[in-house]
């Protein structure tokens, strides 16, 4: 018999000396051992009640970690066993063998001893001691540059007892401890975020006018867009720019559209350095047309967001952004410009009301030259892998040499097979069916260079997308799976010498659908033999 020190089974040896080498319940509470065997009977035989013959040698099998720790002490253990049993060697669950684990076995150079294994990352998007929240930047996670984020991708929480399953806040079981990331894609808008300006009427009349439908009635620019006297919008309700379509491209103009479109040519020109990406023909046609109240309303405006409001240059449209040009950013030449813009939300959201009857005439007085908002620009909402991935932080892998490997545990919440991942600025209907999953790709260096990015291989053999093709459509919902499907999700991805820098950098790209998710959990990085 071969005794090598591992949880218990040591005892063979260990306590021979102490008179409990016969003593059965010391073996019986072993749980890895080299004690070599030709049958099961053999391991009994020895004492190793527990134990199964497995590849020559007695040992536990095991799905989990937990299934390697030994069983409680009885009540008649000798006093030299109880003293060896208190504080036992750690063991873990590797390869669904239980194997004795660090700090029993040393780590090398570089190596932390996390939970029995020798690792050079680990992340389990768990909270600080004594912190109840957590999200991936806390984590150093997304710390390269980007000019877009992913909201979507979360660090869920499994939840407080008793709350309803089905959101980050309340995500069901994780593999370890009580989070897990959550990945989902930012979906892809047919256009990107609009930026506005203002037109004159007779251009915001024409772009309205555009897009009604075939029958609708003659156009009467005193009574467009949306702006009547009597505060009754309904009939005019169909030349509203607010309720026409976002489009994509722009239909031909109707004859009964020919009066109004002459006229927007006749108002004044704009800063085309306003102009900007994204725009129909029709738009562009509004966009480079201005009113005589506008230009310096503008030109205030843009100078004091820039000087008063530094959040508009990263989110022009967000609360943040126009509760500052409203604290900040209100000047006289802008009463006039904005009095018909005014008018039609007033008209829209509180007809019929005093204020909104002041704000149409105010708007009526002005007659041709009144203003109304229009795009000018769609700046880009459409994520760069970069942007929708989670990306780790760096990983110093420099001179390791060995199989070393990316280890994660991972479940699919009912992952289809294809998707229409979306093109900005082309027509829906046209967008291309690709392939849904989640793709594990590693970087070593200049990692905010897409050349550097190279989708990972797994160790059993194939592309590193995830998950597998037999976990797909599993019906699974947030918060609705078990130890089990994360068990059964452990994926391992090869990282090859060539990528074994001191900036190794790993990341998950969601190409999945809208609503789906896939959950990722028990993120190392180690040696394996």
């Amino acid at each position: 018999m071969r005794a090598r020190v591992g949880l218990l089974a040591a005892l063979a040896g260990a306590l021979a000396a102490q008179g409990c080498s016969g003593d059965p319940e010391c073996a019986s509470r072993a749980v890895t051992s080299d004690t070599e065997c030709n049958l099961s009977q053999d391991c009994a035989d020895k004492g190793y009640q527990g134990l199964t013959c497995l590849d020559g040698r007695c040992q536990k099998p095991c799905r989990t970690d937990g299934e390697c720790v030994p069983p409680s002490l009885g009540d008649d253990e000798s006093p030299e066993c109880v003293a060896l049993s208190a504080n036992p060697p750690a063991a873990i669950c590797e390869g669904q063998v239980c194997v004795l684990g660090c700090p029993d076995v040393a780590c090398g150079a570089g190596e932390s001893c996390v939970e029995g294994r020798c690792v050079f990352f680990s992340e389990g998007f768990e909270a600080a001691e004594g912190s109840s929240f957590v999200n991936l930047e806390l984590l150093g996670w997304n710390d390269l540059p980007t000019e877009l984020k992913n909201p979507r991708t979360k660090v869920a929480y499994k939840g407080l007892r008793g709350c309803t399953l089905g959101d980050e806040n309340c995500a069901g079981v994780a593999a370890e401890g009580e989070r897990f990331l959550a990945l989902e894609r930012q979906p892809t808008q047919p256009k990107g975020t609009a930026k506005s300006g203002f037109t004159c009427r007779a251009c915001a009349c024409c772009l309205a006018c555009i897009f009604q439908p075939a029958d609708a009635g003659a156009v009467d620019l005193a009574e467009c867009p949306c702006i009547l006297a009597s505060g009754d919008d309904t009939a005019t309700r169909d030349y509203c720019p607010g309720d026409r379509p976002n489009p994509t491209s722009c239909p031909s103009a109707p004859a009964r559209c020919d009066a109004v479109c002459q006229q927007c040519a006749a108002c004044p020109a704009a800063d085309p350095a306003r102009l900007g990406p994204g725009l129909t023909s029709c738009e562009q046609s509004a966009a480079e047309r201005t009113c005589s109240n506008c230009p310096t309303c503008e030109t205030e405006r843009e100078a004091c967001r820039v000087s008063q409001c530094g959040v508009c240059a990263t989110d022009p449209t967000g609360a943040e952004c126009v509760s500052c040009q409203q604290q900040n950013c209100q000047f006289a030449s802008c009463d006039a410009c904005e009095a018909c813009s005014a008018a039609q939300a007033a008209l829209l959201s509180d007809p019929g009301s005093a204020t909104t009857l002041a704000l149409v005439a105010q708007c009526e007085a002005q007659g041709s030259d009144g203003c109304f908002e229009t795009a000018v620009a769609f700046d880009r909402s459409e994520l760069t892998d970069l942007e929708q991935a989670a990306v780790s932080p760096e990983i110093n892998l420099s001179g390791v040499t060995g199989k070393v490997v990316l280890q994660l545990d991972h479940v699919p919440f009912n992952v289809g097979e294809s998707y229409r991942p979306g093109i900005q600025g082309q027509d829906p209907s046209t967008w291309p069916l690709a392939p849904q999953g989640v793709r594990v790709e590693l970087c070593g260096g200049a990692c905010e260079m897409p050349s550097s990015w190279t989708l990972g291989t797994l160790s059993s053999g194939g592309e590193a997308i995830l998950p597998a093709a037999n976990r797909r459509r599993n019906g699974l919902l947030l918060g609705s799976q078990a130890a089990l499907d994360w068990q059964a999700g452990r994926a391992e991805v090869q990282i090859p010498e060539g990528l074994r820098t001191s900036q190794l950098r790993l990341r998950f790209v969601p190409e999945i659908d809208a609503g789906t998710r896939l959950g990722i959990d028990r993120v190392v990085v180690r040696r394996v033999p």
